[in-house]
């Protein structure tokens, strides 16, 4: 039976550890079977071993697989965040010009607020282009 994929990030790491233990025994049971601790070799000598008993293996690990997984849960949790924090400002950007439209003596506040937050930006064509945007609203 397979076991379920992480849910979350720190389930993602705390795995991605263990994968990577596991990983590490199995290699050097595999070099100490191979002989590799018995002899005198060198650094370069070890490399291209090494290089040989990887370069066979095909498949992709599984600690890589999960740390791909992991990053891309990552970047689609930072894609809602981005989309969420979007949709929360259309909804009360929304709101707001529909209490201004229906109740306008209520809400002369939030033009001259609206018109000095457009001026705080470093940019002035910024500014020029917002406020030419939201020139209805600030009438």
């Amino acid at each position: 039976m397979r076991k379920p994929r992480p849910s979350s990030p720190a389930e993602y790491e705390a795995e991605i550890d263990r994968v990577r233990q596991r990983e590490e025994r199995r290699l050097l049971t595999e070099a100490q079977r191979a002989g590799y601790f018995d002899l005198k070799i060198t650094t370069p000598q070890l490399r291209k071993m090494f290089g040989a008993l990887l370069k066979n293996r095909t498949r992709i690990s599984q600690l890589r697989g999960l740390e791909e997984a992991m990053n891309d849960m990552k970047s689609n949790l930072s894609k809602q965040q981005r989309k969420d924090d979007t949709r929360r400002k259309i909804l009360l950007g929304s709101f707001l010009i529909a209490q201004m439209e229906h109740r306008p003596e209520d809400f002369g506040w939030v033009k001259q607020e609206l018109d000095k937050f457009l001026d705080t930006h470093t940019k002035a064509h910024i500014v020029t282009r917002n406020k030419a945007l939201l020139n209805e609203f600030l009438r």
